[in-house]
């Protein structure tokens, strides 16, 4: 729905469609698509509407935001701004919260840089009905880098999706409710 509202403001207005076309609109593209998928997810796998509202609040601060103690020093100049937006300093640990960021960056480089299973396999026309290879709208540099990285059956890759299976499934450690059973 978000994708079909963005091309009809864009159908409609020259200058988004023209800002749509830049390297700053197509920035805006990717987060829009990311937070949305990402609200999606609260809704479809919340229990409830009251219960979908009440992570989607939390994960925008209305719940309070605290930082560690620890870190207060690199926030003394903008004291004023840190009270009228409500964050409180805790005592808990600042390692939690650098590990926490260090994942999170390490996680979205791969969601957006790492090459996904359409271009991984590529070469053997994984979109149904669409002849020949898809091209990949990248630059020079990163088209260089991903013709390297692609599938073919090989010792190393039937290697690789066996440590990623066998670590999927080990990881499974409690049982888990069928997510579908609300639908």
């Amino acid at each position: 729905m978000v994708n079909h509202a963005w091309l009809a403001a864009a159908e409609k207005s020259s200058a988004i469609d023209k800002f749509r076309g830049s390297r700053a609109g197509t920035g805006f593209g990717w987060a829009l698509t990311f937070v949305s998928v990402v609200v999606g997810w609260v809704f479809f796998r919340a229990p409830n509407l009251d219960a979908a509202l009440t992570i989607l609040g939390g994960m925008s601060g209305r719940n309070g935001i605290a930082i560690p103690a620890g870190r207060a020093f690199a926030l003394e100049p903008v004291q004023g701004l840190v009270s009228a937006l409500g964050i409180v300093f805790s005592n808990e640990s600042g390692s939690n919260l650098v590990e926490s960021c260090l994942w999170i960056m390490v996680l979205l480089a791969i969601a957006f840089w790492a090459p996904n299973t359409q271009q991984l396999m590529r070469a053997y026309a994984p979109a149904l009905n669409i002849p020949g290879t898809p091209s990949l709208e990248l630059g020079d540099a990163w088209r260089h880098a991903l013709s390297r990285v692609r599938w073919v059956a090989s010792p190393g890759w039937a290697i690789t999706t066996g440590v990623l299976a066998f670590l999927g499934t080990i990881s499974i450690v409690r049982v888990s409710e069928f997510l579908y059973w609300q639908f």
